[in-house]
């Protein structure tokens, strides 16, 4: 299993919100009132780094931070069901 890693497209954005995990979709919605796409879009836009983690040419998942302080971050990932199967899980968490 491979996964590569790059800068979220805008295509990379609407594929995980269109295919966004359930749980994820609940989170965003109460945490902020978001869509998964107001979410993502906003997630990436506020943070200092963001990645889209692929594989075969699709997303799986888009996880950013942002530093609030010297030392101090926030982290977050939102993904599609994909990245719970196991063989992805499973690298995902070793490479990360």
């Amino acid at each position: 299993m491979t996964l590569t890693y790059r800068s979220p497209t805008a295509s990379d954005i609407l594929h995980v919100a269109e295919n966004m995990r359930q749980e994820d979709i609940l989170e965003v919605a109460a945490s902020h009132g978001h869509t998964p796409l107001q979410a993502l879009a906003f997630a990436v836009t506020a943070s200092d780094r963001s990645f889209a983690a692929m594989h075969d040419g699709s997303p799986v998942c888009i996880f950013g931070f942002s530093q609030h302080a010297e030392g101090i971050a926030s982290v977050w990932l939102l993904g599609t069901d994909a990245l719970v199967a196991p063989t992805f899980c499973r690298t995902f968490l070793r490479e990360a």
